[in-house]
């Protein structure tokens, strides 16, 4: 009996919690498709930025100094800073602060992401070749 006057309480609670004035529910679906919208787009954006030059330091790291050229080149790639460039700055500015939120957040997250990717190829294969030669080295 007292497991089950638990389970009401915990029914009742869950019901209470979870009701919302229904104004509420209404305007939260606009206000997540503008955001889903920007996370989109931003991602989009995101996407297009090259990054070769992090596959190359990266490479460049780990022939140099091996793996721990390659946890370098990986470090950098998460630190370095990720800005908008200025004409999409321009673009979302007439947007909504929401909107600016969210596209610049999902940008700076892909960018970031993109840039370890390459920065961590680059490195393996760096350290790949360091490898090679470090064995070579080792034979001779």
């Amino acid at each position: 009996m007292r497991a089950y006057n638990r389970l009401a309480l915990f029914a009742f609670l869950s019901v209470a919690a979870s009701a919302a004035p229904l104004s509420a529910q209404a305007a939260r679906p606009a206000a997540d498709s503008l955001v889903s919208v920007a996370i989109q787009e931003g991602t989009t954006t995101g996407q297009a930025i090259g990054t070769g030059i992090w596959t190359v330091g990266g490479f460049a790291g780990g022939a140099l100094l091996g793996p721990i050229g390659a946890g370098l080149a990986y470090a950098l790639a998460s630190s370095a800073a990720s800005t908008l460039p200025q004409a999409t700055v321009t673009r979302i500015g007439k947007k909504e602060a929401d909107y600016q939120l969210g596209f610049q957040q999902a940008y700076t997250d892909k960018v970031t992401h993109r840039r370890r990717s390459s920065a961590m190829v680059g490195g393996l294969a760096g350290t790949a070749l360091f490898a090679v030669g470090m064995y070579i080295w080792s034979v001779n």
